[in-house]
């Protein structure tokens, strides 16, 4: 018997449009096996920990809402300077 949720011809999931050439054609795909003897809890804990180890909380966080250039180019500004800083005080 099939999963209720389960759609057999589902169509094709797309790929996010992302601004970070590293992120070119990335699906974010989290696949849980059950472990023999595991609980539900655990199940539930280690899936948790597999999402937000692959950033696909972070990222549908991000695309919650519009930003406009201009704010993603700040922010990555801000990055920047706040690791140059972070650099600057501890010289490896």
């Amino acid at each position: 018997m099939a999963c209720p949720g389960f759609v057999p011809d589902a169509p094709e999931i797309e790929t996010p449009d992302c601004e970070n050439p590293r992120c070119e054609g990335v699906i974010f795909v989290v696949k849980l096996t059950l472990r023999e003897g595991e609980t539900v809890q655990e199940a539930v804990r280690r899936f948790r920990k597999l999402v937000e180890r692959s950033g696909l909380k972070k990222e549908m966080r991000r695309r919650d809402c519009y930003e406009k250039k201009s704010e993603i180019n700040r922010r990555i500004r801000l990055r920047a300077e706040r690791r140059s800083k972070r650099l600057r005080a501890n010289p490896q």
